[in-house]
């Protein structure tokens, strides 16, 4: 297993920062999830990625999504990293 440039390899999965590319299958995968059905347009789902790829780093505050990818390059699903500090109350 290695890291590198914020993408993670094992021998059956890739997890890096979601791409502009993976907007429309990530899309389609929230919006069939039984537990937290997506309710905006692929089109916004579009322009919230496009917001991640011209963040100024991956980690900067706020939310980060990452693709799951499987062997054959795939999306297999993907993770959510908020990089903020909690909201301590």
């Amino acid at each position: 297993m290695g890291v590198t440039q914020w993408e993670l390899s094992t021998e059956r999965l890739r997890i890096l920062p979601m791409r502009i590319e993976d907007a429309e299958p990530w899309h389609h995968c929230r919006a069939a999830a039984p537990f937290d059905p997506l309710r905006r347009s692929i089109l916004e789902t579009i322009q919230a990625v496009e917001e991640m790829v011209r963040r100024p780093a991956v980690d900067s505050p706020g939310w980060q999504q990452f693709s799951l990818l499987d062997q054959a390059g795939r999306f297999a699903g993907d993770l959510g990293i908020r990089f903020s500090d909690p909201d301590l109350q």
